[in-house]
């Protein structure tokens, strides 16, 4: 574990130096702070002139040539690196001729909250992801400010392997370790020929990483949960009723809580089902937090008149009178 902790520890450091140098003069290149509203929506102004530019007249001719002889064919725009970004206005400018598509790799956040022509369901953007000894880099470019410009369509991780993983719909999580050299088109065009490659004629098959699988991200895997402190952290599968836990997410119910002094998969609202551990009645979805012989606090279930009780709570009419329920 220390080698792997040593390892993440030297990477991580390298790919800082190295992407704030990167980061500069990508910004300088590509970032313009201002933005711009066409077609009732705000894009970013660099984005918006690498679309409407001297070239726009010759491309609009050639998309028209092209649909006019194969009028039942898709429109598809494609872009790497900030080309992605600016395939998403081109998008929105062509969005009620030819209701394109998009697909994206690398690319940047361009378009902010709010635009009725970006339609998530037909972007699909694909985001490298380098799998090292101790864990996961990501290409740095996507996850970088959109300065209030935001991501849409479906995330797909391409991670050199046959099964890219699924982020979900409109996934706009920054997620902070990255590197540069995972940007390079080079990379995204070996790990796309490794998908076609196994798809042999198939349908892609995309979803969250199995079990065993490195992690970083909780929905980077198909069971939900990445498990771990420090990287390299793995896939595992949820954990079932009164397991032990350490987080919400670790359990089957979605809900983790102190209970009898140690952490444990509860049920979804919070409450313990019978024989589980308690610390007090509310605990328990009974409602009655007992000490047994071995003195340890269990939920039991409350019990019916004339039977043995100490307390109100033991009961179901919630009254005990000399140490019998009425």
């Amino acid at each position: 574990m220390d080698g792997f902790c040593e390892i993440f520890v030297r990477r991580v450091v390298f790919y800082t130096v190295l992407n704030l140098l990167l980061f500069l003069l990508w910004t300088l290149q590509n970032a313009d702070p201002r933005n711009k509203r066409f077609l009732g929506c705000r894009v970013r102004r660099g984005h918006y002139d690498g679309y409407f530019n001297k070239y726009k007249t010759q491309f609009d001719s050639a998309l028209r040539n092209c649909m006019r002889t194969c009028s039942s064919c898709k429109v598809i725009l494609t872009g790497h690196s900030q080309g992605g970004g600016i395939s998403l206005v081109a998008a929105i400018a062509n969005r009620y001729r030819y209701n394109p598509e998009v697909v994206t790799f690398g690319g940047s956040q361009a378009v902010f909250p709010g635009c009725k022509w970006i339609v998530s369901e037909r972007h699909y953007r694909f985001i490298n992801v380098n799998t090292e000894k101790a864990g996961n880099f990501y290409d740095v470019v996507p996850m970088m400010t959109g300065l209030g410009a935001r991501h849409y369509g479906r995330a797909i991780l391409l991670n050199g392997g046959a099964t890219p993983g699924y982020l979900g719909l409109d996934d706009d999580k920054t997620r902070h370790v990255g590197t540069f050299t995972n940007h390079f088109i080079s990379i995204y065009a070996k790990n796309m020929k490794k998908v076609r490659d196994e798809m042999e004629g198939s349908s892609m098959v995309v979803q969250g990483w199995e079990n065993g699988r490195r992690c970083l991200y909780n929905d980077e895997c198909a069971s939900g949960r990445c498990e771990g402190f420090t990287p390299p952290k793995h896939c595992e599968k949820k954990l079932k009723l009164l397991s032990a836990c350490n987080e919400n997410s670790d359990c089957d119910s979605g809900r983790c809580e102190l209970r009898s002094y140690k952490m444990i998969c509860t049920l979804p609202n919070g409450k313990v089902p019978n024989h589980g551990p308690c610390l007090r009645d509310s605990h328990c979805e009974s409602g009655r937090c007992e000490f047994d012989s071995k003195k340890l606090s269990k939920c039991e279930a409350k019990r019916g008149r004339g039977k043995y009780c100490n307390e109100n709570s033991d009961c179901l009419s919630n009254r005990c009178s000399w140490l019998r329920c009425k």
